[in-house]
């Protein structure tokens, strides 16, 4: 089942006000920023384009940053294959992902859409981590219908696990903290590569600097109020870096999602 999140964030415990969400067309009555699971649900199922949804509400947190709010998650239990994101109105009359003022009152607060799951059938799988390194695999896979399994298909080659570097970290986001200081957070990879990690690289601008895998934060600090920059994260084995993962703005203007301009 598709499964998107609704995010409420603001940098203080004020927020307040009240929105609505546009599914493929249709919108939903006002949804107040302290609404229960039941209104929410009520609120969506009440709309032509949504037929079922399973509504859980989590407290919204994040290592090292301050935020408040909470995390809806909202399950599709009806629809079937990758559904458009829901999106946000706070009185502008525009549709976004990522909405900010208007209705929606607090400090630096904002609310955005975001897919944890996509609805459709999967077309990738990893395999539990007991294959031995060194030794041949083939792949085989059928389709099922609900009825019956189709016949096998065999790949054409044959592949050995072995260690590489760990994928990008998660979640990495940017915070304001004050006109010299930004904080910086993360989660770790979902893979390690099958190797321990050893720990992170942090990048901003022209500068950078490493911390140990069990630091999953970083301060940047003496920094230039006239300086703009991106900031990004790499994780790193012994197998080699992954690939940068750029930092999201967390409490920022729609104008300043893509870079932090202090």
């Amino acid at each position: 089942s598709e499964v998107q999140v609704i995010i409420l964030e603001s940098s203080a415990d004020d927020m307040g006000g009240f929105f609505v969400v546009n599914f493929m067309g249709e919108s939903t009555p006002n949804i107040s920023t302290d609404a229960e699971a039941d209104d929410i649900k009520e609120a969506l199922e009440g709309i032509s384009t949504i037929d079922s949804v399973d509504v859980s509400i989590y407290p919204h947190s994040q290592e090292f940053i301050t935020t408040y709010g909470q995390r809806w998650i909202i399950t599709f239990d009806a629809r079937r294959g990758n559904l458009p994101s829901m999106l946000i109105d706070s009185g502008s009359g525009q549709l976004s992902t990522i909405a900010t003022g208007g209705t929606i009152f607090g400090s630096s607060s904002i609310i955005r859409v975001e897919t944890i799951s996509n609805g459709g059938l999967p077309s990738s799988f990893i395999t539990p981590p007991i294959l031995d390194e060194g030794k041949l695999y083939m792949s085989r896979i059928s389709s099922f219908n609900g009825n019956s399994w189709s016949d096998s298909t065999i790949s054409h080659n044959s592949i050995s696990p072995s260690k590489s570097a760990p994928s990008p970290p998660r979640d990495v986001l940017v915070n304001v903290l004050s006109d010299t200081e930004l904080g910086v957070s993360w989660k770790a990879p979902v893979f390690d590569g099958g190797t321990s990690i050893a720990g992170y690289k942090i990048v901003w601008g022209d500068n950078d600097d490493m911390v140990p895998a069990s630091q999953l934060f970083f301060l940047l600090d003496n920094l230039d109020p006239e300086e703009s920059f991106l900031v990004s994260v790499t994780a790193f084995s012994s197998r080699g870096f992954s690939d940068p993962a750029l930092a999201k703005p967390l409490l920022c203007p729609m104008e300043l999602i893509e870079s932090i301009t202090l």
